[in-house]
Parts: structure tokens; C-alpha cells; sequence
């Protein structure tokens, strides 16, 4: 804890005394064990610094010898010489334990220095190492940080004392020496709020906290209190020292009720539709809010208990240019940190042609504009959702589109834009102003081209006010109605056949008549395999049961029970199926498995446990299906019927536990539950007499999230240009997501889970060849917390090939492999070849760093002549020609 003085020590005292024993005040508390080897003095001030020596002799420090040249230390055949020699100069020292300096009154500036093998006096430095001081608990006094202590041995024959790591340490002590008023942090509360500090100061006074806690100090000079009413952060502790009523010294400690500061960054989907997230870390357990530039609270999220990270997605204001929010948490209720986040969605969409109220003489319209790259694009006449012209901003910021036919009336044409994190903005532009304008007709759902599932959809769409619309199917019109304020509804008066429907759509307005076509497609709802008249684990009553559900449209539906006996079957003519069946009284009640065999796809099951109403159900209450576990000791509980025998085993046949129901017909047993990546797979056997129940349960390890990491490929590497598969490390189940980020492109590199083992692999991409890559990959855990990576991977930059070794007019030996070696571009392919035949010996692959090497057996006496070429991966190439091989003669 950082700890403030406001004079560096206690009043020093007039009277010069020296003292041959040792006397050192009490050791710092702080909230930290000091170490017991050196325990700075708490001692403030004193007249003399002396010590005894061996053979009666004592020194002292400040009493100048005539040649030593600021030599700060003497040596006196008897004290009484020593104390006289130190009354003459009549200094005061002052020990600033914080700092570790000694200042001596007497020469302003100065401070005691022990870098050599004497005490000196230099000017003060506080980084010079050599004036540092610590008063160990032997007594002794030595340069802080090192072994070098005052001795007892002879001085030299100037008559200074040495300083030495070896020898007897002289008996150090401050005479008149005054206690230091001070006070440390030895311990912090951040639930309470409060802080345990204690100190020193003169014995029997008073010490009062904050104006108006007191502390009494001993007769040791030791005190000790607790400080409440602290907030989050640093904290300034003002402390008074009172004697007989009087103040005589004050001082401050600074408490920290140090927090893990909130921080975010944001991240956008490659997806535009997607929301922006803000995600990042904070005080674990804190929740952290976000707000609008306003004060307004836009979203709030936990922060993880464990690693404090927290993350959310905000909604778009739907406004062009950086969106500012302030970012805070909330640590038991008390606001902290509060930072400032922009979250840049970029440009809002404009239209720059045609120009505001430009003519259009009729058919399709060329629009263009400014907007948010890779945003899209909808242009719809404003009002009406029928898109007349779609298109996407260009990584320039710039679009153009053409509009689906328009006529020459006036047209106000509204451009929306989905830009990154679901941002819609829009641009409206007016053609034709002048011109009449009239409201075309339009369909609008169900959308021409799709598929209904109901005989009677309701259609919507916009018209000219006041204009009949009127629906045909075939020869027969189907609905008739009346544009009112620019839009009109249907309800057909007779329902559409399955299959293909070509409707005709007809506007009179006035005589002015308009038609067009809509098709539709109708089919039967086509929903999975699904038991509606039950549901799992609900009682049953014994006699005719009806059995009704859904499945796909001409599945065959088949049931059996946990003893294979066909309990029914039907057709899903339409989509829906039932079939009656009569349920006897059994207490193990029935298992049913219900399958659905389509026309076309896979066979889909159901299965679900019916319990006679007049017997108990046996059951697991706890721990429940699909839950999760942690390593140690579960108890497992359930309801039987009294007397029943319940067992349990795992996946691997291992026995779980056994338990009796009591009468109460409750049973239950405890087990270890180890750690496994499977988890556990446990099949409850409940047995009475002749009735057997079993049911199974599955447990998970619970999930501890894992960083993601990449471990293909390191941070600054240099990738092999092809084919190359992304892999790495991180939470199982998660979602791993990887994109290129140079220059905030974001483009998509692939999307993976993690395993159970904990491993991913992205699909194959190709990299390269030129192109540098900084590989970003974001992880999103089960719990929707993010963790995200980058590693940047560069491209092989060309080098020259180089031959290293053989060197020129090195020769081999007959039945000798030699050793080639040297460097290229890394990845390139070196081929060693005859320049007479062309004949290649071995082709190699230089390694990432360019390294290529490889052994040959030459000869047996051939003279050869080598061309060595290297073909790097972007093509480029060069070449050693010429190179002479030539038999040694061995």
C-alpha cells in the first residue's frame, strides 16, 4: 500500500548522547509478513548515530576525519572521546524508513552512502543505490539490499569503519531518538468496506483517525484500528498524533480497495444483420451497464464470477457516425470506473442520382449513393414493402442499382440500409414531383412465389385510394375489396388447393385497370414427428387411451413398448395421425416409442414414459437429466414405491449405489463422481417382485472455459502459401469463428466447433501467396461469453538462393553421403540437377525460416557440373548454375 508522510520524521532532539546498546523501535505492520531478516527501524530522528566495536573501542558516524575527503564515519579509543567528538558537531539524523535515505541537519543536502567500503556523505540521489539503508533485527546496519553491514574489525589507518559482508557487524543505535508516527495497511475488506491499519507513534499518546476515530498506543509505541465507511478505489486516511492534549505530528496512509477496472472493446458480425457486441472484462461478479450519451441505460450484463469477463449485444440507433456510450459497473450496488466506448457503425446511406425532384421519363431507374461498405441495400416506394431494386455498398462506400420498371408519375423512393450491427438508415428521394401521382398495385403477403400451408391466406397489399380490387382463382374471383388510404386486405371466400395456384390480381381504378399474376404454392403443414394428446412422464388412467400428434406429410407412424408389443399405428395423411389403444394397469408403466417413416428422408422417433395413475412412479428426482457435475461427492435421490430396490450402474457396467424406498417412498445414495470428459451415463434399475422401472439420467462435466488459442501456426510466422487448415484450442461446445482483419477487412475465413477434447480445425482454405494475414479468431462459449485471438502470419518474402555448404572447390569421397545445404524463399522448392543432362538428384522443400538441406551419395568418381534452382510459391524464381562437384580421388 502506498503510504504518505507529511514531514519525513519526528521532532529531533537537542541534547547529544551517545548510547553503546542496542535499541531499535517496533517492526512496520503492513499486510504483507516482513521479511525477518531485515525489519526497518521505525525510529525517527536522533542526535548521534554510534556503535560499539570490538575491544572497547566505539565509532561514530557524522564526526569528519581530517582526510577522508566527506568520510562520514570515525573511530575513538574510548567512548568518552566519541561522545565529545559527536556533541561538537551537535547534528541531527533523521531515517526516512519509506525512502531508506539518512539526512544529516548539519550538511543540507546530503545523504549518508555507503557504495564503498566507508560511510560517505554525497549529495542526495534516489537513485543511487549505495544510499539506501536497512536496520536488520541483528542490530546491525547495512546498504539496503545487499550484505554489506557496519563491522566490528579494525578501521583502516585513516580510522574509518569498513562495511564488509564478512566479519562481526558493529551494535548500531540512534541516541535520543524519537519513535516515527506511521502507520500501514495490513489488511482490506472489500466486501465491508473497511480497512485494518496499524502503526507506530509516541507510547502513551493518542492517535486520532479521520478527525473522529481514536486509537490508543501503547506503551511500545504500537497502535492499531479499524477503518470503515471506505469506498471502491484509493482512499486518504488522515492521521493526528495528540500528547497531553496537544497535536505533535500528523501523517496520511492511503487505503486501496483495489477493484479489476471495467474495459470494452466491440466487435462486429461479418453477418450485417447481426448486433454489435460489446464484450470485455471487469470486477468479477460486478454487473456491468452500458449507457447512451444521455444517461440512459441501453443494456446491462453479469460479469463471470471467475474471470470477471462479460459481454452483450446492443441495438442499433439506427443513426449514420460513431454511437458514444459510457460503460460502468456495479459492485454491490456502488457505481465504479466508469469508461467511454464509440461504437463506429459508420456512414448512414445517401443518394447522390438522381438528384432531388429529377424527371424520369419511365422504366427502370439508375440510383446511386455513399454508405457504410458491405452494408445492403432494399429500395422500396416509401410506404410499401414490395423491394423494386436491392444491392450492396462497395468497399469503396459507393452503390448503384437499377429500380424494377417505374412509370412517369411521381415516385418518392425510400433506400434503406443494413449496415454493420443491424444499422438501418435511410435516404428518401422524390422523382417526377409535379406529376399525378398514382399508387400502383401491389401484392404484398403472402410474397409471390412462396409456400402456404393454410387454404385461406390473407392478402395485403397497396393500391390507389379508392380503386376495387378483386382476386381470381381461375374463372371464379375469390375476394373483392376497396383501397382505403393506399392499402387493402383479402380474406378469400373459398380456400386454395394443394399444389400450384395461379392467382390474378386486378385494380380498377376509375376505368384505369391493372392485373397481374401471383402465384402460390400450398401444401400440408409439414411439422416433425410429434405426440400432442401426451406428454412425457404425465399419469394415465386404464382403459381406451386416443393417441394423436403430427409428423411429416404420408409418414407411416408406428408405437411400441419397453417390451417390444405394438401398441398402434396410423398414417399422416395430412400431416396429423391417431390411433386408439387400451392401457392396462401396470406399475412399471409404459415406455413408448413412436416412429415416423416419410416418403422421403430419414425415419424420426418419439419417445415418452407413461405412469399408471393407481402406483406410485418411480423416479430420480436429483440430479436431473442433462445436467452438470462437479469432481466430488453426489447425493442422488428419487420417489418409489415403499420397499422398492433401487441400483444404478455408469456406462462402463461400474455399480453406482443401491438404496431401499422407505415408507415414505423416498429413496437415495451418495457417490463420488470423478472427473471425465463423457460424463456420466447412469441406468436406474427399480425393482419389486416381479415389477421392474428403469429410467437412465446423463451428467456433464461441468464446462470451465477455455481461452481460445491457435496452434498451427505462431504470431508472426510465415505461413506455407496453398492449402492450409487453421487449428488451435478452446472451450468444448464453442463456436469458433475466424476472419482476415488486415485493414478491418473481416473477411470470413471459416467457423468451427470445438470438440469435446477440446480441439478445433477450421474447414481448408488457400492462403497466399503475397498476401500478409492477421488471422483473427473469436470463440463464443455456451455462455455466450467470448474470448477471441489474433495471429499475424506473413507471407514468404523472396530471398536469394544461397549454398552454404559444399563450398566452392570442396570435393566428395567415393561411397560418402555429403551433406547441401543453404537458404531460399521459405516454402520454395530447390531441385539440384546436371547442367550437361538436365538429370534432377533431389528436389527439396525449404522450411519456413528458408532453410533446405539434404544427403547424397555421389559418384562412384563422376566429375559433376550442378545447376541449383529454387522455385518460390508466388512464382518467382532464380538459380546457382555451374557449380563444380568433383571426385576427391578417395
Amino acid at each position: 500500500m502506498k503510504k504518505t508522510l507529511t514531514r519525513a520524521g519526528a521532532i529531533g532532539l537537542a541534547a547529544a548522547t551517545i548510547l553503546t546498546g542496542l535499541s531499535f523501535g517496533p517492526a512496520a505492520a503492513s499486510a504483507a509478513a516482513p521479511d525477518p531478516s531485515s525489519t526497518a527501524t521505525r525510529l525517527a530522528a536522533s542526535s548521534t548515530i554510534s556503535m560499539t566495536l570490538a575491544g572497547g573501542k566505539a565509532g561514530a558516524v557524522g564526526t569528519q576525519a581530517p582526510n577522508a575527503y566527506g568520510n562520514s564515519s570515525k573511530v575513538y579509543d574510548t567512548v568518552a572521546l566519541a561522545e565529545a567528538d559527536a556533541r561538537a558537531v551537535g547534528a541531527t539524523y533523521t531515517y526516512d524508513p519509506i525512502n531508506k535515505v539518512i539526512t544529516m541537519d548539519k550538511f543540507p543536502g546530503l545523504c549518508l552512502y555507503g557504495g564503498f567500503s566507508t560511510l560517505y556523505q554525497l549529495r542526495c540521489n534516489a537513485n543511487d543505490a549505495g544510499q539506501k539503508w536497512e536496520f536488520p533485527r541483528d542490530g546491525s546496519m547495512q546498504v539496503a539490499g545487499t550484505d554489506k553491514k557496519l563491522t566490528q574489525e579494525t578501521p583502516d589507518a585513516d580510522g574509518r569503519l569498513y562495511l564488509n559482508s564478512t566479519g562481526t557487524p558493529a551494535k548500531v543505535r540512534f541516541a535520543a531518538a524519537r519513535e516515527l508516527f506511521y502507520a500501514d495497511v495490513v489488511s482490506v475488506d472489500l466486501a465491508a468496506r473497511t480497512a485494518q491499519i496499524s502503526g507506530t507513534a509516541v507510547p502513551g499518546s493518542t492517535v486520532i483517525i479521520n478527525d473522529d476515530q481514536p486509537a490508543d498506543v501503547d506503551g511500545d509505541g504500537n497502535w492499531s484500528a479499524t477503518v470503515s465507511g471506505l469506498t471502491l478505489g484509493m482512499n486518504t486516511t488522515i492521521l493526528e498524533q495528540y500528547e497531553d492534549g496537544t497535536k505533535t505530528d500528523d501523517a496520511r496512509v492511503e487505503i486501496d480497495l483495489a477493484v479489476d477496472p471495467v474495459d470494452a472493446t466491440v466487435t462486429f458480425d461479418p453477418d450485417v444483420t447481426k448486433k454489435a457486441v460489446l464484450s470485455g472484462s471487469a470486477h468479477p461478479g460486478a454487473t456491468v451497464v452500458v449507457e447512451d450519451a444521455t444517461g440512459t441505460e441501453i443494456d446491462r450484463a453479469p460479469a463471470s464470477p471467475i474471470d470477471g469477463t462479460w459481454s452483450l449485444e446492443v441495438t442499433a440507433p439506427n443513426l449514420g457516425g460513431a454511437y458514444p456510450v459510457t460503460i460502468h459497473q456495479l459492485i454491490d450496488h456502488e457505481r465504479n470506473g466508469d469508461i467511454s466506448q464509440s461504437i463506429a457503425y459508420g456512414a448512414a446511406v445517401e443518394v447522390t442520382r438522381p438528384v432531388p425532384d429529377a424527371a424520369h421519363d419511365g422504366g427502370p431507374l439508375a440510383m446511386r449513393g455513399t454508405g457504410e461498405p458491405r452494408a445492403q441495400l432494399l429500395v422500396r416506394e416509401q410506404g410499401h414493402a414490395t423491394v423494386i431494386g436491392s444491392g450492396d455498398v462497395l468497399v469503396n462506400g459507393t452503390w448503384n442499382l437499377a429500380t424494377s420498371d417505374l412509370d412517369a408519375r411521381k415516385h418518392v423512393l425510400e433506400v434503406t440500409q443494413t449496415g454493420k450491427g443491424g444499422n438501418v438508415t435511410t435516404s428518401t428521394i422524390t422523382i417526377n414531383p409535379e406529376a399525378e401521382t398514382f399508387k400502383p398495385l401491389t401484392v404484398e403477403t403472402p410474397e409471390s412465389g412462396s409456400t402456404v400451408t393454410t387454404s385461406r391466406p390473407v392478402f395485403t397489399g397497396h393500391g390507389q385510394d379508392g380503386a376495387s380490387v378483386t382476386i381470381g382463382y381461375g374463372a371464379t374471383a375469390i375476394g373483392t375489396t376497396t383501397v382505403v388510404d393506399g392499402d387493402w386486405t383479402i380474406t378469400p371466400t373459398r380456400g386454395l388447393g394443394m399444389g400450384v395456384s395461379d392467382l390474378t390480381v386486378t385494380q380498377d381504378a376509375g376505368g384505369e385497370v391493372s392485373t397481374l399474376t401471383h402465384t402460390l404454392t400450398r401444401v400440408a403443414a409439414e411439422l416433425p414427428l410429434a405426440v400432442t394428446s401426451h406428454v412425457d412422464g404425465q399419469t394415465y388412467a386404464e382403459g381406451m387411451t386416443t393417441f394423436r400428434g403430427t409428423a411429416p406429410v404420408g409418414s407411416t407412424i408406428r408405437a411400441t413398448n419397453q417390451w417390444g408389443t405394438p401398441m398402434g399405428t396410423a398414417t399422416a395423411t395430412d400431416g396429423t395421425w391417431s390411433f386408439n389403444r387400451i392401457l392396462g394397469p401396470t406399475a412399471a408403466g409404459y415406455d413408448l416409442t413412436f416412429t415416423a417413416t416419410p416418403p422421403v428422408g430419414d425415419p424420426q422417433t418419439v419417445s415418452l414414459k407413461l405412469n399408471y395413475a393407481g402406483a406410485l412412479g418411480f423416479e430420480v428426482t436429483s440430479p436431473v437429466n442433462d445436467s452438470t457435475y462437479t469432481v466430488g461427492t453426489t447425493t442422488f435421490t428419487g420417489t418409489a414405491m415403499p420397499g422398492t430396490v433401487v441400483t444404478a450402474t455408469n456406462q462402463w457396467s461400474t455399480p453406482m449405489g443401491r438404496a431401499t424406498a422407505g415408507l415414505a417412498g423416498t429413496w437415495a445414495f451418495d457417490r463420488y463422481l470423478g472427473p471425465t470428459s463423457a460424463g456420466y451415463d447412469i441406468a436406474f434399475v427399480a425393482a419389486k417382485g416381479t415389477d421392474t422401472q428403469r429410467t437412465a439420467l446423463h451428467l456433464a462435466t461441468a464446462v470451465v472455459n477455455v481461452p481460445v488459442d491457435v496452434t498451427s501456426i505462431t504470431d508472426g510466422a510465415t505461413y506455407r502459401p496453398g492449402l492450409n487448415v487453421l487449428t488451435g484450442t478452446g472451450t468444448p461446445g464453442a463456436t469458433v469463428e475466424a476472419v482476415n482483419a488486415t485493414n478491418g477487412w473481416n473477411v470470413p475465413m471459416g467457423r468451427a466447433t470445438v470438440k469435446p477434447d477440446g480441439t478445433w480445425a477450421l474447414p481448408e482454405r488457400n492462403w497466399g501467396p503475397s498476401n500478409d494475414y492477421a488471422v483473427q479468431v473469436t470463440q463464443t462459449n455456451p455462455d455466450k461469453t467470448t474470448s477471441t485471438t489474433t495471429v499475424n502470419v506473413k507471407a514468404p518474402v523472396f530471398a536469394p538462393l544461397v549454398l552454404t555448404s559444399p563450398a566452392v572447390g570442396d570435393t566428395y569421397d567415393t561411397g560418402v553421403a555429403a551433406r547441401f545445404e543453404g537458404t531460399a524463399t521459405p516454402f520454395a522448392t530447390v531441385s539440384i540437377r546436371s547442367a550437361k543432362s538436365d538429370t534432377t538428384y533431389r528436389t527439396v522443400e525449404a522450411d519456413a525460416d528458408g532453410h533446405w538441406s539434404f544427403t547424397r551419395v555421389w559418384g562412384p568418381t563422376h566429375d559433376y557440373v550442378l545447376n541449383i534452382d529454387q522455385k518460390a510459391r508466388n512464382g518467382q524464381s532464380d538459380s546457382i548454375t555451374g557449380f563444380a562437384w568433383n571426385h576427391s580421388g578417395n
